[in-house]
């Protein structure tokens, strides 16, 4: 089996600010929310845990982990969507137009191409083992990729969010 866990709450989600590959750590709810998931996820069994090196993430990993002891493979593939200028920013400081425009064209702003942050997703994913209990603790824009590929959708098909600390099956 594989699962997918998002990073608990930080400050920045909680006041909209733009996160991207920003080191942004845990804040007391996070941290909470990670030690509430632990407790959730004690009796399950994990082989291996893979995580984005971010700090929110790394962090969230390692408080699951307590329980499980298990080595935690910190891969850069599993960062964020590098989101160039629009880090640090308000979600209500970009229209929709702009928005719109930094969806389809994000290189314009200084952050990755969406090719380039999918085939990061995915190339990672690939490469999760089958024959392995698999936790990757990683970030809402990773996840809607591994979905789109999974599902086979194209780039504005729109996902759920998942939500901080939350678990979710992504097996193959």
């Amino acid at each position: 089996m594989i699962y997918f866990v998002r990073h608990g709450e930080t400050d920045y989600n909680v006041k909209r600010i733009s996160q991207g590959q920003l080191d942004i750590p845990l804040n007391n709810n996070g941290i909470a929310q990670a030690k509430q998931l632990s407790e959730t996820l004690k009796n399950y069994h994990f082989d291996i845990i893979y995580s984005s090196p971010l700090i929110r993430a790394k962090k969230t990993a390692e408080i699951i982990n307590t329980y499980h002891n298990v080595e935690i493979v910190l891969d850069n593939r599993l960062k964020e969507f590098f989101a160039g200028r629009k880090q640090g920013t308000k979600a209500s400081d970009w229209t929709p137009e702009m928005n719109e425009d930094f969806m389809n064209n994000p290189e314009k702003y200084g952050a990755e191409s969406n090719e380039s942050f999918y085939n990061r997703c995915v190339d990672i994913y690939k490469e999760l083992p089958t024959d392995k209990d698999v936790l990757v603790v990683a970030h809402a824009g990773v996840y809607k990729n591994i979905l789109r590929y999974k599902e086979n959708k194209p780039f504005n098909a729109k996902f759920n969010i998942v939500g901080n600390a939350e678990v979710l099956d992504i097996s193959k």
